[in-house]
């Protein structure tokens, strides 16, 4: 069973969204063509491209590959102070901005914690 994980931008003008998500969507896709990252609306009435990322690691994930991708999502929060993100998971959610050694422990441990439950689930 893959990993899933939404990432919403909060606190940010529909414009800085829009262009946070897509930045960070091609960063995420150049890690590996097995991630897969779409663009949702949160409202399905706005006329945006979407402003949730809906990503998707692969089964056969590797610790090193989880690693580089909690890296990116740190390294692009690093570079934007103003930007907020939410990562949620089927079972936990956690909140992001200004990053810190911190958050990126805490992103990192539900990254992981969630790969190996699926790991296990996908053994089941």
């Amino acid at each position: 069973m893959p990993n899933r994980f939404t990432i919403l931008f909060e606190n940010t003008s529909d414009s800085d969204t829009s262009f946070y998500a897509e930045e960070l969507r091609s960063t995420l896709l150049s890690l590996s063509p097995d991630i897969e990252v779409t663009r949702e609306r949160e409202d399905s009435l706005t006329q945006d491209w979407g402003q949730m990322l809906n990503v998707v690691l692969p089964f056969a994930f590797s610790p090193a590959a989880v690693t580089a991708f909690v890296n990116v999502i740190t390294t692009w929060l690093s570079k934007r102070p103003e930007a907020s993100l939410t990562i949620k998971t089927p079972g936990r959610e956690i909140s992001a901005q200004g990053i810190t050694s911190r958050n990126a422990k805490e992103i990192l441990e539900i990254v992981l914690k969630d790969s190996k439950a699926s790991e296990k689930e996908g053994r089941s």
